[in-house]
């Protein structure tokens, strides 16, 4: 199965193949043989604030234990 992924000017995408990060995708358009569905793309605009793609480490400070002496 051939897949297509359309990436806009305003855009950066990653592509994933079976949620191992592969490679960045700039704008245009891409065309991928995958036959047993492994690919993926996370999209995401230019003009966008950075923050963490998962959100999942959002607003969380994580610390170091701290060793007993």
């Amino acid at each position: 199965m051939l897949k297509r992924f359309v990436v806009l000017k305003s855009e950066r995408a990653a592509l994933f193949k079976e949620g191992d990060f592969e490679r960045i995708l700039s704008a245009g358009r891409y065309y991928f043989f995958d036959p047993v569905n492994r690919l993926s793309v996370q999209s995401w605009k230019l003009d966008a604030p950075m923050r963490d793609i998962t959100g999942e480490h959002q607003g969380r400070v994580s610390r170091l234990p701290s060793r007993a002496m």
